[in-house]
């Protein structure tokens, strides 16, 4: 049997790192964040994250995807968590459909309370800056409320389950996980 990849991705602030870490310990599976391989590639260089240049983001998107191969090449069946959209996805992904059973999450809620739980966030943690720079907090700290971007949401032909993250799950964890482990190969 293949080893199960569950791609949780989503806008920012839709809730990805809380899913995937709660799921990461309800169904026992290794969570590779590419957020934290970042933060990690930060702590070795020694600068914030918005003065990187940028192979940063190459590097950490590099260490990102050899780190879920190395785990499934071993048989071993992960989460990968990012906010990586369509073009990006679409580009890392297919080598990955030949190794693994994937399964692709997208959280989802309105992109106005997305917006507003990312910048709570980003202004109630300081290391959040120092690490991932988001413009959208610079911009809040000026005095300038950003509008709510766009996402464009991945379409591989896998399949694909969309998780309301608004207030809880919905679908609920439950039934989330007999969809996900359904006709597993």
């Amino acid at each position: 049997m293949k080893p199960l990849m569950l791609v949780i991705t989503g806008l920012p602030g839709a809730g990805k790192t809380t899913l995937s870490e709660r799921l990461s310990r309800e169904w026992c599976l290794p969570l590779i964040s590419r957020d934290r391989i970042k933060e990690g590639y930060i702590h070795t260089m020694g600068m914030p994250g918005d003065q990187l240049l940028g192979s940063g983001n190459s590097e950490t998107n590099t260490a990102f995807f050899d780190v879920l191969s190395l785990l499934l090449d071993h048989g071993i069946s992960c989460i990968a968590e990012a906010a990586f959209q369509h073009k990006l996805w679409s580009m890392y992904l297919p080598p990955f459909l030949e190794k693994a059973d994937v399964r692709l999450l997208i959280c989802q809620l309105d992109p106005h309370l997305a917006l507003n739980r990312f910048l709570d966030r980003g202004m109630s943690d300081p290391g959040r800056l120092y690490f991932h720079g988001d413009k959208g907090v610079r911009l809040l700290q000026s005095g300038v409320k950003p509008e709510p971007g766009t996402w464009d949401e991945p379409r591989m032909g896998i399949p694909t389950f969309h998780i309301n993250t608004a207030d809880g799950y919905d679908p609920p964890l439950n039934e989330m996980k007999k969809l996900v482990f359904l006709g597993r190969k």
